[in-house]
């Protein structure tokens, strides 16, 4: 049996995937596929695996790394749908609540 198999609370997946997103934002390297190889007891969450690769996704875009969305969520086909649709509310909302440009 693999070390990485153990079980986990519900509760538990959540704090793990939480304590490892609040590393990210303190400045760790987001690498959400490293993060689901170390633990795959959190892939059959998918709430829990979105959170993930949601947050990775901003934090490296927030970082200025020039990430497309597209090729991001191929990375994931398992979760490619619906993370591609959080993506794009993400965008449309980022567009909309943009300051207008001055234009003229």
């Amino acid at each position: 049996m693999l070390p990485t198999a153990m079980k986990y609370a519900d509760s538990e997946l959540e704090q793990l995937v939480q304590q490892k997103i609040e590393d990210w934002v303190a400045g760790e390297s987001p690498d959400a596929a490293r993060f689901l190889g170390n633990h795959p007891e959190v892939c059959v969450h998918e709430h829990l695996v979105l959170d993930l690769l949601y947050e990775e996704f901003c934090i490296r875009r927030e970082a200025g790394e020039d990430v497309s969305a597209d090729s991001f969520c191929d990375q994931f086909p398992a979760f490619r749908v619906a993370l591609r649709q959080a993506l794009a509310v993400r965008e449309y909302f980022r567009s909309e609540l943009a300051p207008p440009s001055d234009a003229g």
